[in-house]
């Protein structure tokens, strides 16, 4: 009740300056739909350092960002403000082009899924930051997009406290030269978690992927679950720290370093106090008919380093490694001769293993 009386306040406040016709000069907030229509009328509408407030609502539009310091707040409940693409066809949710500072916060951005290939990360996304720096994603609920939140050349943002669903490709993506970067306290499941009767080798998607040489970037205190891989650096992702995550139940990998080219390695990475539990399912027959089985480091694993000794992974090493694996836990899912009877093929727990007979 507090926090809704002091928006509530806020608005009334700016309603009688913001009846004035003259919007583009010394107006430092915009609410939706009470002084402009859409959100993007706002957006075009406001200078730097304007506030756009946005009321409860589905806003079925296509938003794009190209000034500075620009402030986008859901102005009730967490859920309420929606912005959906369902009736729009290849478009990104929110793209900020060549923008910094800009504040995203409290927004539901969802069903900007359409695919414009030819690569396999090619899918629209729900917020897309192409170009920028320093920009705020903050509290949001990303779901049902190509991939929820895409990093593209884009450095030193803040990605912290979102919920990233249901994607085609990828939860976050970072690639093309994304660094510095922090992402934390993020949640993400069921991203590109398909039927596990696929081929694994058809479960491109990821929780958190960073590729494309993004380097220098922060990935804290987050929580990746029932994904098609958890975390996965490749394609000379190096000098990023990898701290305090929590993996379990993904379909291939916890967290997987691939070496990427001779040229452009994944290397110098530090990943430590990681939790992976439960990850690399695959599909077996028996005379019982499907269950889920555990893989090997071919087929998935809770730890994985293309590059490394995957048998030292789970400790401190005194040989040097091209990437630093330090006091992680795994429960060391990728090890044979255990099969995972489940009530469905989707979600299983520890409590459901049986041996195999």
């Amino acid at each position: 009740m507090r926090q809704s009386f002091v928006v509530g306040i806020f608005v009334i406040g700016w309603g009688a300056f913001l009846a004035t016709p003259t919007y583009s000069q010394g107006v430092t907030a915009f609410v939706v739909p009470d002084d402009q229509p859409t959100i993007q009328a706002a957006i075009n509408a406001a200078n730097p350092g304007t506030t756009i407030i946005i009321r409860t609502g589905t806003y079925r539009e296509s938003i794009k960002i190209l000034k500075d310091n620009i402030r986008l707040v859901g102005a009730e409940e967490p859920g309420t403000v929606i912005i959906d693409g369902k009736e729009l066809v290849d478009v990104p949710g929110i793209h900020l082009l060549n923008a910094s500072r800009v504040e995203i916060r409290g927004l539901v951005v969802q069903n900007f899924d359409g695919f414009v290939g030819p690569e396999s990360d090619d899918y629209h996304a729900g917020i897309l930051i192409e170009g920028g720096r320093a920009n705020s994603i903050r509290h949001n609920k990303l779901r049902l997009n190509g991939s929820n939140l895409v990093l593209d050349r884009s450095d030193n943002n803040q990605i912290h406290g979102n919920t990233v669903a249901l994607a085609k490709h990828a939860g976050i993506l970072l690639r093309n030269g994304s660094d510095g970067n922090i992402l934390k306290s993020n949640t993400g499941y069921d991203n590109d978690h398909r039927p596990l009767t696929l081929p694994l080798d058809e479960l491109p998607g990821c929780g958190i992927l960073i590729t494309g040489g993004s380097k220098g970037n922060s990935v804290k205190d987050n929580e990746f679950f029932r994904n098609g891989r958890g975390i996965m650096l490749e394609n000379g992702a190096s000098d990023n720290q990898i701290i305090g995550n929590m993996l379990h139940d993904n379909a291939k990998f916890g967290i997987a370093i691939f070496a990427g080219d001779t040229d452009n390695n994944t290397i110098n990475n530090v990943l430590t106090n990681n939790v992976a539990i439960n990850n690399a399912f695959r599909l077996l027959t028996s005379a019982e008919g499907a269950l889920i089985g555990e893989a090997g480091f071919e087929e998935g694993a809770d730890l994985f380093d293309e590059l490394g000794d995957n048998s030292r992974l789970l400790f401190d090493s005194t040989q040097a490694l091209p990437n630093k694996w330090e006091d992680n836990i795994s429960e060391a899912n990728n090890v044979g001769g255990v099969a995972i009877k489940c009530s469905t093929k989707a979600h299983c727990h520890r409590h459901d293993r049986i041996p195999v007979r």
